[in-house]
């Protein structure tokens, strides 16, 4: 849809010809301003839990002050906001990928491998717990409300977000078929942090700094996200009179 519609206000101009104003107004508040209210306090949060477990400072600080730099970037321009996501995104995806082949290897481990059972409780499990796999995704499509201010969005969205999941995956994967060579399933089902459970299991305190740094990195990758994404939806609503104008009042 956004190749086909290349606005800034993506799910509000996908959603207006097909059913509507109001439900073009509702889909953009329900879908994404509650969303973010809740997931963006708790992706910011989780970075400041990491940072207050490092640095020892307090996690609401950690986490206001991550806005602050974000809304700075974000308002600098966009090209500062592009380079900012790719170091950002790349940082903590290539040291979860890093940490998972180490794993998997053997190189640098401090705890033995454990023999690893397949499905060991069956298939429902696995069904269930797709529900939080897809939920995982939610914000690919970030990049949409960008249409207005990417080259030839009608190429490079689909690419970006297609190469974007794909390299996710494989990192995730990675990581993950690691740790549950080094930690029991149910410890890990039990842990509020099962990532730098398994991470420290694996590389001891370094293992736990490194995957700790890149947790604070994804909650940074996210906040800037979400100042990318949502007020752009926000001008493209303002745009077409379904918010006050100031909303669609570009920064210079």
């Amino acid at each position: 849809l956004s190749t086909a519609i290349p606005s800034a206000g993506m799910i509000v101009d996908f959603t207006m010809p097909a059913m509507g104003r109001t439900m073009a107004i509702f889909s953009m508040f329900s879908g994404y301003i509650v969303l973010i209210s809740a997931a963006g306090a708790c992706e910011t949060f989780i970075a400041g839990l990491c940072a207050e477990e490092l640095f020892g400072i307090n996690y609401k600080l950690f986490a206001a002050i991550l806005l602050a730099i974000f809304l700075v970037v974000n308002l600098i321009g966009v090209e500062y906001l592009g380079q900012s996501q790719i170091l950002l995104t790349s940082l903590k995806t290539a040291t979860l990928a890093i940490l998972g082949i180490l794993g998997l290897m053997q190189i640098g481990n401090v705890s033995p491998q454990l023999p690893v059972e397949f499905a060991p409780y069956g298939w429902t499990p696995v069904l269930t717990a797709m529900g939080g796999g897809i939920w995982l995704y939610i914000g690919i499509e970030y990049v949409c409300p960008m249409s207005e201010e990417v080259i030839n969005p009608e190429k490079n969205i689909p690419k970006a977000m297609i190469a974007g999941i794909c390299t996710i995956f494989v990192c995730d994967m990675l990581f993950g078929q690691a740790i549950v060579r080094y930690v029991p399933l149910e410890s890990l089902a039990g842990s509020a942090v099962p990532q730098m459970l398994g991470a420290r299991t694996m590389f001891g305190t370094a293992g736990f700094v490194l995957l700790a740094v890149a947790t604070i990195f994804s909650g940074a990758s996210a906040a800037n996200s979400h100042m990318a994404g949502v007020p752009r939806m926000i001008y493209g609503l303002a745009r077409d009179g379904m918010l006050p104008k100031f909303l669609a009042y570009p920064h210079p």
